[in-house]
């Protein structure tokens, strides 16, 4: 299954990627408020153009080309939203089986130990609704301000 199967819908005027994601960001606006979910708000390039290619190669090498082409476009990441709560950022990256495309793994990875994932506070990927929730009452109820 790829991002190609999953059902797009439409929104107050937003597009969403899946049915699921939708969901996700109506429990987020319900617990956070419109004006602190921030849908798609920034794209990270992650690798440019004929650079991408060593890029993927020596974080992708058991990867296929076929899964990760090598071309001259830029590749890109996209958090689905940031929330905005108590002066910190939080990425919520809302993915299952319909919307996760092939490259997002390897997408991720590069972002994460990137030097721009250092500008949020934490990182979700649920995979299902409960996990949204889980998401929610962690960003609400952690003392982010502790040491680990």
């Amino acid at each position: 299954m790829g991002k190609q199967l999953a059902r797009k819908v439409q929104w107050d005027g937003m597009g969403f990627d899946s049915l699921g994601e939708l969901s996700c960001y109506k429990k987020l606006i319900s617990e956070f408020g419109k004006d602190n979910v921030l849908r798609e708000p920034k794209r990270f390039i992650i690798a440019t153009g004929k650079r991408q290619s060593n890029v993927f190669r020596s974080y992708g090498k058991m990867m296929s080309d076929r899964k990760f082409p090598h071309d001259d476009s830029d590749k890109l990441f996209t958090p689905d939203f940031v929330v905005l709560h108590k002066g910190r950022k939080h990425i919520i990256e809302f993915k299952n089986a319909f919307t996760q495309s092939a490259d997002y793994p390897l997408r991720r990875f590069i972002f994460l130990n990137s030097h721009q994932y250092g500008y949020y506070d934490s990182y979700f990927e649920p995979k299902s609704q409960s996990e949204v929730r889980e998401a929610i009452y962690i960003i609400l109820n952690k003392d982010w301000d502790a040491s680990n």
